[in-house]
């Protein structure tokens, strides 16, 4: 299920100057949405931001220097990626579930969290989150064989 990364436009998050804002209405962002609600249902200490990708490693030092994050935000506008692909979703540092994104020329590989475990992640929380994600999947799926009328 390809679904396309769409940002809000090629400005960076301004406290940062280090990520772009997918865009809140778009396809992707409405999917894992749906997985984060559920994951944030899992543990009352888990949090999210904004969605968005990171594009540079280090914030710099001269505000407009975002050029380089506008740059690299064109050459992922519009990718698709593939939601139900499961190999895409992992456990970063044992506290962030993410969502692996393209990589990116001076960067490297990209990707988007969808929720922050501050407690850390263990393991009978990892095999609910995988269940959660499944599920949605599943349910994407399943809504794509439905006939139109």
């Amino acid at each position: 299920m390809n679904l396309p990364i769409i940002f809000t436009s090629t400005e960076t998050i301004k406290r940062e100057c280090r990520s772009v804002l997918l865009d809140p209405n778009s396809e992707l962002v409405h999917f894992l949405r749906g997985i984060r609600h559920d994951l944030l249902l899992l543990d009352d200490r888990a949090d999210a931001r904004a969605f968005h990708i990171e594009l540079v490693h280090v914030r710099p030092r001269d505000m407009s220097a975002s050029w380089e994050v506008l740059i690299k935000a064109k050459k992922l506008q519009g990718q698709l990626v593939d939601v139900a692909d499961t190999t895409k979703y992992r456990i970063m540092n044992n506290r962030a579930f993410v969502f692996d994104t393209p990589y990116v020329d001076g960067y490297g590989d990209t990707h988007l969290t969808i929720a922050y475990f501050r407690q850390g992640i263990s393991s009978v929380l990892e095999k609910k989150i995988r269940n959660v994600v499944k599920k949605h999947i599943d349910a994407a799926m399943d809504r794509k064989k439905e006939p139109t009328v």
